[in-house]
């Protein structure tokens, strides 16, 4: 993840789940099958815990109304697609919040949004 991976499967995944898979990461979302996406809410579970969250001076009023709309729906699972579709933006601009966003609170890529919006209370 940390290297910008959208997605990661077991090698025993079956062929409707790599559909699956492809479709999601092709339309702008992430994809990790149930085992890893449990792993990392155990990794996420324990940094909750230890305190190990993103370190960060950012506060939920350093992001914009329309940033943290993008960050409720980024958090909730939503595509960049989808979310231009819910808040009637262009994809273009949900990318240029997404990226805002990621550069006001220091993080690298989605699951960075995701510690955030966890330790800010938005999700």
């Amino acid at each position: 993840i940390k290297a910008g991976a959208k997605g990661y499967i077991l090698k025993n995944t079956g062929v409707e789940e790599i559909n699956r898979a492809i479709s999601t990461i092709l339309k702008g979302g992430n994809y990790y099958s149930n085992e890893v996406a449990m792993q990392l809410m155990g990794t996420l579970h324990d940094d909750i815990v230890t305190g190990k969250l993103l370190k960060t001076n950012a506060t939920n009023s350093d992001l914009s109304k329309r940033e943290k709309q993008v960050l409720t729906l980024i958090a909730r699972e939503y595509t960049n697609n989808e979310i231009a579709e819910e808040i009637k933006l262009s994809r273009r601009t949900v990318d240029s919040h997404r990226y805002n966003i990621l550069n006001k609170i220091g993080a690298k890529n989605t699951a960075g949004l995701i510690k955030f919006a966890i330790s800010k209370g938005f999700i």
